[in-house]
Order: C-alpha cells, then structure tokens, then sequence
C-alpha cells in the first residue's frame, strides 16, 4: 500500500473513496475510516477499513502509517492522531494535511 487515507466519516467519505477508486489504482490506496458505522453509510470495498476509537484501533492506525509511504489525513479531527504524529514526528515526513 503506498498511501493511507485516515478520516472521519461524514457526507464527502463515500463519493471521494469512489472517486479515488475509479481514477487510480485501488490496491494502492488504503482508506481507514474513523467510526466507520456512524454517520453515512460506506460502501464495503477491499481498500476501506472501519476503526473504533479504542487501543486496537489506535494500533491498528500506527501500524498503517507505518507501512504507507504516504499519509493523507483529512482533516485533523482526532486528537489520538494528533498524539500519535508528536509522539512519532517521523511520520510527520510522509504525511500530508488535506482539509
């Protein structure tokens, strides 16, 4: 996977997950969705991953930026995120902040 989504799930999710897809390749793109059951429904795909608030998700996402070679965070609406990047400011490197 060479870049990773991380974002909330609102009204512009879904069309732009689908836009993404249809224009460049999906294997790599990886979308990892906060709350994903909350707010508007998402389309199920291979690239779309849901994340809880929770420790595991917490890993799960350090682990993901881990392995990307690009970081888009759409938007910075989660402190736990914000932790993560000053904790690991490496990761601030291959990072991007699209609002």
């Amino acid at each position: 996977m060479k870049h990773l989504h991380i974002w909330k799930n609102d009204k512009f999710t879904e069309p732009y997950i689908q836009l993404i897809n249809k224009h460049f390749d999906q294997s790599e793109h990886s979308f990892l969705i906060i709350h994903k059951g909350s707010g508007v429904p998402i389309t199920s795909s291979e690239n779309v991953r849901g994340i809880l608030k929770n420790i595991n998700g917490i890993i799960r996402i350090i682990i993901e930026m881990y392995r990307s070679n690009k970081i888009y965070l759409h938007s910075l609406f989660d402190l736990k995120v914000v932790i993560i990047l000053f904790f690991q400011p490496w990761l601030l490197k291959k990072s991007n902040w699209i609002i």
